[in-house]
């Protein structure tokens, strides 16, 4: 019993010592709404903070932005962001498509997990550098930073066609032709 009664006391010990002190604002304080930016923010016009990719009815695209002292190592960073996202909106769509033919079609096998990984792998490892067209802004601060935006851009059908021909999977690949992007 003074063991059980030692641990209890032991234990809310730890426990009271873990947790943090919340701390309250009084009435009277304010909290400003917006916080005032001292210096301009260069960025393009296309590039958007909450949507790094997304796709049209021409094609996919996806943006990285990057910072450093070199303007070639920012543009290395950029662009391999900017795939990464490219691919995420490729993989977002054909994931769509997959749902959507396995819930109407009640086709059991788009819901297969090896079916899954297999059009996981088929996003990820096609060939996009020929391919993709790329828009670049360029700004250097005061401090000598160089920011690079980048925009990839990959047709909507080059896309689809490297997925199904590494899917190789004709009801599938008929299914992505018939979907529209929307």
């Amino acid at each position: 019993m003074k063991s059980l009664f030692l641990n209890i006391t032991l234990l809310a010990l730890l426990f009271s010592a873990c947790t943090t002190v919340e701390t309250t604002i009084d009435d009277e304080e304010t909290v400003p709404d917006e916080v005032e930016v001292t210096e301009e923010i260069n960025r393009p016009e296309w590039y958007d903070f909450n949507n790094r990719s997304y796709s049209d009815s021409a094609g996919f695209n996806g943006i990285g932005l990057s910072a450093a002292t070199s303007r070639d190592n920012a543009r290395e960073k950029a662009v391999q962001q900017a795939i990464a996202n490219l691919r995420f909106a490729v993989d977002q769509f054909v994931e769509e498509v997959r749902v959507e033919q396995a819930e109407q079609a009640g086709v059991s096998e788009f819901e297969n997990a090896a079916f899954i990984l297999d059009l996981r792998n088929a996003v990820q490892d096609f060939s996009l550098i020929d391919d993709i067209e790329i828009t670049e802004e360029h700004f250097e601060t005061s401090d000598s930073v160089h920011q690079v935006y980048i925009m990839v851009t990959l047709d909507h059908d080059v896309a689809l066609n490297r997925v199904s021909s590494a899917l190789g999977h004709n009801t599938f690949t008929t299914a992505l032709n018939e979907h529209q992007v929307q």
